[in-house]
Protein backbone atom coordinates (compact mmCIF):
# COMPACT_ATOMS: atom_id res chain seq x y z
CA UNK A 1 0.00 0.00 0.00
CA UNK A 2 1.36 3.25 -0.97
CA UNK A 3 1.94 6.42 1.67
CA UNK A 4 0.00 9.56 0.79
CA UNK A 5 3.15 11.17 -0.03
CA UNK A 6 3.58 8.67 -2.46
CA UNK A 7 0.30 8.88 -4.32
CA UNK A 8 1.35 13.02 -4.73
CA UNK A 9 4.16 12.83 -5.96
CA UNK A 10 3.16 10.90 -9.02
CA UNK A 11 0.09 13.24 -9.65
CA UNK A 12 3.15 15.45 -10.29
CA UNK A 13 4.63 15.82 -13.74
CA UNK A 14 8.02 17.52 -14.20
CA UNK A 15 9.29 19.13 -17.62
CA UNK A 16 12.91 20.38 -17.91
CA UNK A 17 14.10 23.00 -20.31
CA UNK A 18 17.31 23.55 -21.93
CA UNK A 19 18.19 26.82 -22.32
CA UNK A 20 21.61 26.38 -24.15
CA UNK A 21 24.00 28.48 -23.55
CA UNK A 22 23.44 31.15 -21.25
CA UNK A 23 25.26 33.93 -23.42
CA UNK A 24 22.44 36.74 -25.01
CA UNK A 25 23.56 37.28 -28.15
CA UNK A 26 24.55 41.11 -29.04
CA UNK A 27 22.02 41.07 -31.89
CA UNK A 28 18.88 39.06 -33.06
CA UNK A 29 16.29 38.63 -35.21
CA UNK A 30 12.98 39.52 -34.47
CA UNK A 31 10.62 39.09 -37.09
CA UNK A 32 11.12 37.68 -41.13
CA UNK A 33 9.09 39.06 -43.61
CA UNK A 34 8.85 39.41 -47.38
CA UNK A 35 9.38 42.44 -48.78
CA UNK A 36 7.54 44.24 -52.21
CA UNK A 37 10.29 42.72 -54.13
CA UNK A 38 9.77 39.33 -53.28
CA UNK A 39 12.98 39.36 -51.07
CA UNK A 40 12.78 37.37 -47.55
CA UNK A 41 14.37 40.00 -45.11
CA UNK A 42 15.05 39.60 -41.80
CA UNK A 43 14.75 42.56 -38.82
CA UNK A 44 17.85 42.39 -36.54
CA UNK A 45 17.33 44.18 -33.32
CA UNK A 46 19.51 44.51 -29.99
CA UNK A 47 23.19 46.04 -29.88
CA UNK A 48 23.05 46.38 -33.75
CA UNK A 49 24.39 49.76 -33.90
CA UNK A 50 27.42 48.18 -32.17
CA UNK A 51 27.55 45.35 -33.82
CA UNK A 52 26.84 46.71 -37.88
CA UNK A 53 28.81 49.90 -37.68
CA UNK A 54 31.50 50.13 -34.35
CA UNK A 55 32.24 46.28 -34.57
CA UNK A 56 32.81 46.54 -38.55
CA UNK A 57 30.75 43.77 -39.46
CA UNK A 58 28.42 46.12 -42.16
CA UNK A 59 31.99 46.40 -43.50
CA UNK A 60 33.27 43.28 -43.83
CA UNK A 61 29.96 41.13 -44.58
CA UNK A 62 29.47 40.28 -48.46
CA UNK A 63 26.75 43.30 -49.89
CA UNK A 64 25.55 40.93 -52.07
CA UNK A 65 24.83 38.19 -49.46
CA UNK A 66 23.41 40.43 -46.92
CA UNK A 67 21.65 43.74 -48.51
CA UNK A 68 22.08 45.71 -44.86
CA UNK A 69 19.59 48.88 -44.97
CA UNK A 70 19.15 50.75 -41.67
CA UNK A 71 15.23 51.76 -40.70
CA UNK A 72 15.94 55.17 -39.73
CA UNK A 73 11.74 55.08 -38.79
CA UNK A 74 11.97 51.91 -36.84
CA UNK A 75 15.97 52.05 -35.54
CA UNK A 76 16.31 48.20 -37.07
CA UNK A 77 18.86 46.66 -38.98
CA UNK A 78 17.50 44.43 -42.17
CA UNK A 79 19.09 42.18 -43.94
CA UNK A 80 18.17 39.23 -46.52
CA UNK A 81 17.03 36.24 -44.86
CA UNK A 82 19.61 33.98 -46.81
CA UNK A 83 22.53 35.91 -45.55
CA UNK A 84 21.99 36.00 -42.13
CA UNK A 85 24.37 33.17 -41.28
CA UNK A 86 27.17 34.44 -43.14
CA UNK A 87 26.30 37.78 -40.99
CA UNK A 88 26.55 36.05 -37.59
CA UNK A 89 29.65 34.05 -38.87
CA UNK A 90 31.52 37.81 -39.58
CA UNK A 91 30.35 38.84 -36.63
CA UNK A 92 31.73 35.75 -34.49
CA UNK A 93 34.95 36.32 -36.12
CA UNK A 94 34.46 40.29 -34.45
CA UNK A 95 33.68 38.83 -31.02
CA UNK A 96 30.07 39.55 -31.20
CA UNK A 97 26.66 37.00 -31.16
CA UNK A 98 24.23 36.97 -33.53
CA UNK A 99 21.25 34.92 -32.93
CA UNK A 100 19.67 34.18 -36.54
CA UNK A 101 16.77 32.39 -35.69
CA UNK A 102 13.42 33.94 -34.65
CA UNK A 103 11.48 32.87 -31.44
CA UNK A 104 9.18 30.79 -34.35
CA UNK A 105 12.62 29.32 -35.76
CA UNK A 106 13.45 28.47 -32.31
CA UNK A 107 10.52 26.71 -31.26
CA UNK A 108 10.58 22.71 -31.61
CA UNK A 109 6.92 21.34 -31.14
CA UNK A 110 8.33 18.32 -29.61
CA UNK A 111 9.71 20.73 -26.90
CA UNK A 112 8.89 20.57 -22.71
CA UNK A 113 6.42 23.97 -23.16
CA UNK A 114 4.61 22.12 -25.76
CA UNK A 115 4.27 19.07 -23.82
CA UNK A 116 3.65 20.80 -20.68
CA UNK A 117 0.94 22.82 -22.28
CA UNK A 118 -0.68 19.70 -23.73
CA UNK A 119 -0.16 18.32 -19.87
CA UNK A 120 -1.94 21.42 -18.08
CA UNK A 121 -5.31 22.19 -17.35
CA UNK A 122 -7.05 24.76 -15.02
CA UNK A 123 -7.12 24.11 -12.14
CA UNK A 124 -3.98 22.63 -12.21
CA UNK A 125 -0.90 23.24 -9.21
CA UNK A 126 2.78 24.82 -11.07
CA UNK A 127 5.80 25.25 -10.04
CA UNK A 128 8.27 26.76 -12.05
CA UNK A 129 11.85 27.74 -11.10
CA UNK A 130 14.03 30.03 -13.50
CA UNK A 131 17.14 31.08 -13.61
CA UNK A 132 17.41 34.50 -11.93
CA UNK A 133 17.71 37.69 -14.65
CA UNK A 134 20.61 39.11 -12.27
CA UNK A 135 22.27 35.77 -12.57
CA UNK A 136 22.05 35.31 -8.85
CA UNK A 137 20.88 31.41 -9.09
CA UNK A 138 17.91 30.19 -9.52
CA UNK A 139 14.23 30.88 -7.79
CA UNK A 140 10.96 29.23 -7.91
CA UNK A 141 7.51 30.81 -8.19
CA UNK A 142 3.54 28.58 -7.99
CA UNK A 143 0.10 29.39 -8.79
CA UNK A 144 -2.73 28.14 -10.05
CA UNK A 145 -2.92 27.63 -13.88
CA UNK A 146 -5.67 29.88 -15.69
CA UNK A 147 -4.74 29.35 -19.07
CA UNK A 148 -3.04 26.47 -21.15
CA UNK A 149 -2.63 27.08 -24.46
CA UNK A 150 -1.25 26.95 -28.20
CA UNK A 151 -2.11 30.98 -29.63
CA UNK A 152 -3.08 31.32 -33.27
CA UNK A 153 0.07 31.71 -34.23
CA UNK A 154 2.02 28.42 -32.66
CA UNK A 155 2.95 29.56 -29.55
CA UNK A 156 2.64 27.94 -25.79
CA UNK A 157 1.75 29.56 -23.35
CA UNK A 158 1.16 28.49 -19.66
CA UNK A 159 -0.83 31.41 -17.44
CA UNK A 160 -0.73 30.99 -13.59
CA UNK A 161 -2.00 33.40 -10.69
CA UNK A 162 0.18 33.42 -7.88
CA UNK A 163 -0.90 33.02 -4.47
CA UNK A 164 -1.10 37.31 -3.98
CA UNK A 165 -2.82 37.50 -7.57
CA UNK A 166 -0.11 37.98 -9.22
CA UNK A 167 -0.45 36.54 -13.00
CA UNK A 168 2.56 35.09 -14.37
CA UNK A 169 3.01 33.40 -18.14
CA UNK A 170 5.62 30.75 -19.21
CA UNK A 171 5.75 31.18 -23.09
CA UNK A 172 9.14 31.60 -25.55
CA UNK A 173 11.10 34.48 -25.28
CA UNK A 174 12.19 36.52 -28.08
CA UNK A 175 14.90 33.81 -29.03
CA UNK A 176 12.64 31.28 -28.78
CA UNK A 177 14.10 30.02 -24.56
CA UNK A 178 10.90 29.15 -22.73
CA UNK A 179 11.03 32.34 -20.18
CA UNK A 180 9.10 33.18 -17.22
CA UNK A 181 6.78 36.75 -17.29
CA UNK A 182 5.37 38.78 -15.10
CA UNK A 183 2.52 41.70 -16.13
CA UNK A 184 5.05 44.42 -14.72
CA UNK A 185 6.87 47.26 -16.87
CA UNK A 186 9.71 44.65 -17.44
CA UNK A 187 8.03 41.79 -17.79
CA UNK A 188 10.98 39.13 -18.82
CA UNK A 189 11.59 37.20 -15.08
CA UNK A 190 13.92 34.86 -15.80
CA UNK A 191 15.02 31.54 -17.85
CA UNK A 192 12.97 28.53 -17.14
CA UNK A 193 14.51 25.50 -15.94
CA UNK A 194 11.95 22.95 -14.87
CA UNK A 195 8.20 23.23 -15.01
CA UNK A 196 6.18 21.36 -12.61
CA UNK A 197 2.42 20.85 -12.57
CA UNK A 198 0.29 18.93 -10.16
CA UNK A 199 -3.43 17.35 -11.23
Amino acid sequence: MSSPDRESESAAESFEFDQGSDVTPDAWVKEKFTNRYGDERAVLVGDTYEVMIDGGVKEEADWDKTHPDFDGQREEWLVDVDGLEHLAEVAEEKGFTVATATGDDGIDEDSALFNAVDTAEEGDKIEVEYAQKNGKGTNTKSGEITQSSVTFDDTPVLVFVRDDGQTMRVKPDEHGDTGLFSGGYHPFVGAVTVVEIEK
